[in-house]
């Protein structure tokens, strides 16, 4: 008769009262922005080298990518983002000096010079390189970002600037 009071009071039937299940919570609304004063940089592809008999590969864009991580730590959020990720992401490139007047007037830009920057660094090779320097500070996986809004445009100075947010589900 014991262990049945026992087993009763460990299950909670001895109060008549049941535990119930607590809901999982959805993760917490999250956003953040983040501005750093350097050229944009691109993902180079990852590369092979032999010692011996073994091939060992390696990312080039590693070193970038470290670099980068330090001058945005201050921006990480607490802890990484979970779940559906918005990113937008505006890559400012440095102008050519051909943008520029001559002599007296070289501080000025010439007549129609484009705004948009439509030549190399492909923007794609840029946004993979943001996307996977970022993963494990700001998101876990980049794999969960499901939107991207990408622009390069000129500017005086290279900037990288980057908005973050959870996606409604």
């Amino acid at each position: 008769m014991n262990r049945e009071k026992q087993n009763k009071a460990k299950s909670g039937k001895a109060s008549g009262k049941q535990r119930k299940d607590k809901p999982k919570r959805k993760p917490k609304q999250q956003s953040g922005a983040l501005k750093v004063k350097m050229k944009p940089k691109t993902q180079q592809r990852h590369k092979a080298r032999r010692a011996g008999n073994r091939v060992f590969m390696y990312d080039p864009s590693s070193k970038d990518k470290d670099k980068f991580k330090k001058e945005c730590s201050e921006f990480a959020p607490k802890y990484p983002l979970e779940g559906p990720i918005s990113v937008s992401m505006t890559f400012s490139m440095p102008r050519p000096k051909s943008h520029y007047r001559t002599g007296r007037y070289s501080h000025l830009l010439k007549e129609n010079v484009p705004s948009l920057h439509v030549s190399k660094p492909d923007i794609d090779n840029i946004i993979k390189f943001y996307l996977d320097a970022m993963t494990g500070s700001f998101w876990r996986d980049d794999a969960s970002v499901c939107t991207i809004e990408a622009s390069k445009i000129y500017s005086e100075e290279g900037l990288v600037e980057i908005e973050y947010w959870n996606s409604p589900e």
